[in-house]
């Protein structure tokens, strides 16, 4: 029966160096480090309205709220979008 013994470079892990191994790879510059980074992205909840669902998105995108409801919950930024922080609630 043969024995095998692994080489050194496989027994640790190569995250320290994964960026430019993935350059190696790929060819491209600073690929490595973009991938790298978005995978340590965090995902953001996206503001919506409780009663319909609108969410601050299409507000943004069209300029309409959903709902009634959407003036209190999308409050922050409908300001923001009115450029007024000064509006009374």
């Amino acid at each position: 029966m043969a024995h095998f013994k692994i080489r050194k470079e496989f027994e640790e892990p190569v995250i320290a160096n994964l960026p430019a191994q993935v350059d190696s790879l790929t060819g491209i510059s600073g690929v490595g480090t973009f991938l790298v980074e978005l995978v340590s992205f965090e995902r953001v909840e996206i503001q919506r309205c409780p009663a319909c669902g609108f969410s601050v998105h299409e507000l943004v995108a069209t300029g309409l709220l959903g709902c009634p409801a959407c003036y209190d919950s999308l409050a922050d930024t409908v300001r923001r979008q009115l450029g007024q922080t000064d509006l009374v609630s």
